[in-house]
């Protein structure tokens, strides 16, 4: 899926290689809350926008602004020298030669500084660079703003490969009074939109780069839209621990986050320090609808958490 360009072949052919490699279960972390009931009672989980996640990174692309501008600067020349007034400035000779350059704004910019006799040539490189200075401060705004569009309108809800993570039942199941919900992935057919929309994250020291596919949109309107998805599924390897896998969902800003159905649990896991309370009700709505409940316990020997009944 991470062509340039993408047709329906190659998605499906992607998503026949996903679904070699996705896992029989998947397990969400939830603390015991109404909301987390009513999720279980329905078979329901939460999506919602990537603003809404604890990292700030969740869903973000980085942005080669100076190459953008570059690429669209040659692509339309001819409109932007018209309503620029350039043909007022530069001969047609300058104007062509800079329309041959790499980066016209650049060449245009040099054949000003010559004109202007109070320039030193010796400066030339000094004000470019502050030039290129100024196209970054605009560039990093201009990524803020992808960011926040692209963050507000995927709609995400993260999943685990394990069950067993201490730090998961830390942080998700607060503090191991939680729960975490198995859910039954590879239950679900090929095709299957639930199946379908989950993506095994990646982890990488680096942003995802959108320029590639925004550079192909200034040639063809048959470009990769679907680099969000990508975006979406990276995180930094500082959460590689999760082993993450999300569902991730395009559907834009005026999509509200909400309940979307899932296949009903396997097995409930109750975490090591659940109250009397909240393990009564849990194993009373496990009891009623025929989902098994197991409490995790601890190992005597290692750092590990098990299932009561496993050793």
């Amino acid at each position: 899926m991470s062509g340039t360009t993408i047709d329906g072949g190659s998605i499906e052919k992607a998503q026949r290689l996903k679904d070699s490699h996705i896992p029989e279960y998947l397990y969400k972390f939830r603390g015991v809350n109404e909301y987390s009931l009513q999720n279980l009672e329905s078979d329901t989980v939460w999506v919602c926008s990537a603003t809404n996640y604890n990292d700030p990174y969740d869903c973000a692309s980085t942005l080669n602004v100076p190459l953008l501008t570059a690429r669209s600067s040659k692509l339309n020349f001819s409109d932007a020298g018209k309503h620029g007034g350039l043909d007022k400035h530069l001969t047609e000779s300058e104007l062509a030669q800079a329309q041959a350059a790499e980066d016209p704004m650049r060449e245009i910019a040099l054949a000003l500084f010559r004109k202007e006799k109070t320039i030193k040539e010796s400066d030339y490189e000094k004000l470019l660079e502050g030039i290129n200075s100024a196209l970054l401060n605009v560039g990093d705004d201009m990524i803020r703003s992808l960011n926040s569009i692209s963050q507000q309108g995927m709609k995400v809800c993260s999943f685990s490969e394990r069950n067993d993570s201490i730090v998961m039942w830390g942080h998700y199941a607060v503090s191991h009074t939680g729960f975490c919900l198995e859910y039954p992935i590879k239950s679900l057919a090929p095709g299957d939109p639930r199946r379908s929309s989950l993506f095994p994250v990646t982890y990488s020291p680096e942003l995802f780069d959108a320029t590639p596919y925004l550079l192909q949109s200034m040639e063809t309107e048959g470009f990769n839209n679907l680099f969000g998805m990508m975006a979406g599924a990276r995180k930094a390897p500082d959460w590689s621990y999760e082993e993450e896998w999300r569902l991730l969902l395009p559907m834009g800003e005026s999509f509200h986050d909400q309940n979307y159905q899932m296949p009903t649990p396997t097995t409930i896991y109750l975490g090591t320090r659940i109250s009397e309370q909240h393990e009564e009700k849990i194993r009373e709505v496990g009891a009623r609808r025929g989902i098994p409940v197991k409490k995790m316990k601890l190992s005597q020997r290692e750092f590990k958490l098990v299932p009561e009944d496993e050793k």
